[in-house]
């Protein structure tokens, strides 16, 4: 996955104001995913971003999900779906 699109989901994840300190050693994008309400509003942010439609089963939370993953998914419907 290029750069760009982790560093776009990262950069939101931290506009939200949902950064977190490396506490734990955990990388940010090991970080698991939130609540639905965040996660509707970063998959909200990151469609209009990057001008992709995210396929609904990446709308719901799903268990364990992390930033990384959640970046890979986008990424991937960018490269399907280039704007």
């Amino acid at each position: 996955m290029p750069e760009d699109t982790l560093a776009v989901v990262l950069a939101l994840y931290r506009e939200m104001g949902l950064s977190s300190p490396d506490e734990d050693g955990v990388a940010e994008e090991d970080i698991e995913l939130w609540d639905s309400l965040v996660h509707v509003q970063l998959a909200h942010a990151v469609e209009q971003r990057l001008s992709i439609t995210l396929p609904d089963d990446l709308l719901v939370p799903l268990p364990g999900l992390t930033l990384g993953e959640f970046a890979q998914a986008a990424h991937e419907v960018r490269e399907r779906h280039p704007a």
